[in-house]
Parts: structure tokens; C-alpha cells; sequence
């Protein structure tokens, strides 16, 4: 017990050595009234000396404060929370996108080349497109987002595939309008044609890793 207060208090250090800086011109009153906090904020901001103090806290921590509500407990917690991950005070669009956007791949929003064309068909093969979903490894491979990856695959590949292949079309159910009102149909049964294996043998079950995973592969979980 003395070993985990110790290491509570030593994270707690962690969490106000690196704690965000309140926007300009903030205290931990104005915190309070933003957020809407309610009766008795002053006195709950009394209670801090520094803004560090007051912005690391957990939800324990939170339960140390004396005379308030579950509700005032709960709020408390939410809004500082979403304050350390950035989400609140709302910022400008822009402001927003330099904190989440993250860093663009060194082609994305690029037009297509030749050559790039010919890396993602060599790539969906040792990838294995139809196995799995492996997408994010051909995204980071082509420096590419995965949507573009994916969108750029169905355009040189699924879709002069599907053009040059016939297909028949089949209707499955039947049905006639009742002679009282159109908008009432009568649906007849489903007939279920299940093939029997005497006379659709089944091929036989391989499992085949493609090689761009194999690496990957742990002999002793499968």
C-alpha cells in the first residue's frame, strides 16, 4: 500500500511537471465558469495555489475536494480531461488541424505515375489483397493515404475486371398484387437448394501465409 501511494504521488509529479498551460489570461476560476462548474467555484478555487495543481488532477484526486455534488464531480473531470487532450476550449478550424492533422506522407494528394501504378500492382500481390485487409501496409509502402491507395486499386484493377467479366442476373422471389389493394403483395415460399458434397466436392482447406506477413508470423500462437 505504501509502494502504491508512493508511485501515485510520483505520477502525480509526472502529470503537473508536464501539465498544458492555461490559455492567456485563464485561472482556475475562469476555468471553473467556463465550464459552467456552478455553485461554490470560488471556494473550489481557493483551494489551488498554482494552475498546475488544479489542471493535474485525476478523478481521484478530484474526490478529495470537499461539498460537492456527483454532478460537479463528474463535469470537473470531463472538462479537464478534454482540456489536457487539447479538445476543449474549442479553437479555430486551423488551430485544430495543426494539432491533429499530423504529418501528410510524402505523396499524398499527388497525382498517380506510371510507375507508382506499377509498385501498387507489384505490392497488391506480395501483399495479398485478398487476404485480409492489408491496405494500411500498401498506404505506408506508397506514402499514400489508405483511401487513395484502396480508390487507385479499384480503378486500374477492379473495374476492368468486372467490365471484361459476364455476369447473370437472377431473380430470387416472385410475387403477385392481391386483386384488393396493389400496395399488399403475396410473397411464396423460399425453396433453399443446398448442394450435397457427393456432387460439389469441396477443394481442399490450405493455408497459405502470404510472404509479406511471414515475418510476422508467431509459430508458437498458430
Amino acid at each position: 500500500e505504501k509502494k502504491q501511494a508512493l508511485s501515485e504521488a510520483e505520477l502525480r509529479e509526472v502529470r503537473r511537471e508536464y501539465a498544458r498551460p492555461p490559455p492567456e489570461g485563464w485561472t482556475v476560476l475562469i476555468f471553473l465558469e467556463r465550464m459552467g462548474f456552478g455553485d461554490s467555484a470560488e471556494d473550489v478555487a481557493n483551494l489551488f495555489e498554482r494552475w498546475e495543481d488544479f489542471i493535474s488532477m485525476n478523478a481521484k484526486d478530484i474526490t478529495r475536494i470537499p461539498d460537492l455534488t456527483v454532478g460537479q464531480r463528474r463535469k470537473l473531470d470531463r472538462y479537464i480531461t478534454l482540456f489536457n487532450h487539447g479538445l476543449w476550449p474549442k479553437v479555430s478550424p486551423d488551430e485544430f488541424h495543426e494539432r491533429f492533422g499530423g504529418v501528410p506522407l510524402e505523396r499524398e494528394g499527388q497525382p498517380w505515375t506510371a510507375e507508382e501504378d506499377q509498385k501498387l500492382l507489384e505490392l497488391a500481390r506480395e501483399y495479398d489483397v485478398d487476404f485480409g485487409d492489408p491496405w494500411i501496409y500498401l498506404s505506408w509502402e506508397l506514402q499514400r493515404r489508405e483511401d487513395a491507395v484502396v480508390e487507385r486499386y479499384v480503378e486500374i484493377v477492379v473495374k476492368p475486371r468486372e467490365k471484361a467479366t459476364s455476369h447473370e442476373l437472377a431473380i430470387t422471389k416472385a410475387s403477385r398484387p392481391l386483386h384488393m389493394n396493389r400496395k399488399f403483395r403475396m410473397i411464396p415460399t423460399d425453396l433453399l437448394i443446398v448442394p450435397s458434397e457427393a456432387n460439389f466436392p469441396l477443394a481442399p482447406r490450405r493455408f497459405e501465409l502470404p510472404a509479406a506477413f511471414s515475418k510476422y508470423r508467431q509459430d508458437d500462437i498458430f
